[in-house]
């Protein structure tokens, strides 16, 4: 049943809508009144839609964007046109394509 329910939650983002849950109680906003099929289908659904918007969402770790190619060139004062071998080094730990062969 939950695909059912968040299958619903799409349709109503879809009509630029938003359901949230607020104590215990689902709160449908949209610029536009929603059909009353879909907002029977709702009802319907209420139960496991208030199961799934309650649920706690499990905080994603934050990872650092990777420093581009020039700005660890920079960082460590590199040439890469005169010191091929490092930058072949940073292409490698960065996992970036091998430049041309030299």
């Amino acid at each position: 049943m939950t695909t059912a329910a968040r299958q619903l939650l799409q349709e109503v983002s879809d009509h630029g809508g938003m359901v949230r849950l607020e104590d215990g109680n689902l709160r449908l906003a949209a610029p536009q009144p929603l059909s009353e099929s879909l907002r029977a289908r709702l009802r319907e659904c209420k139960a496991e839609i208030v199961r799934l918007l309650g649920m706690p969402v499990a905080p994603q770790p934050v990872r650092p964007p990777t420093p581009s190619f020039d700005a660890i060139f920079d960082e460590f004062g590199l040439d890469p046109l005169l010191d091929e071998d490092r930058a072949q080094a940073v292409r490698i730990w960065l996992g970036m394509p091998r430049g041309p062969p030299g």
